[in-house]
């Protein structure tokens, strides 16, 4: 992890949570206890890369959905007398 750009201490981190004097969320962020400073944590975290397998799972998902749907029309279809 890096260290405060003002100080060189280090960061620590604050999650994502409600403020107590506002009730308003905020995001989480890192704070420098020497210095007070502070800076977003998505400023030091890498972006994670999207994911390959998710896109598979999605696509697979579909095609179930679309199978139970198919089943269900059968399902409720009117049968013919015979």
């Amino acid at each position: 992890m890096k260290n405060c750009s003002k100080c060189g201490a280090e960061w620590r981190l604050v999650k994502a949570g409600v403020s107590k004097k506002t009730g308003k969320p905020y995001k989480a962020f890192y704070a420098c206890d020497s210095c007070n400073n502070k800076m977003p944590a998505e400023s030091l975290t890498e972006k994670p890369q999207k994911d390959l397998r998710y896109d598979q799972i999605m696509t697979k998902l579909d095609a179930i959905e679309n199978g139970i749907g198919d089943i269900l029309a059968e399902l409720v279809k009117p049968k013919d007398n015979l």
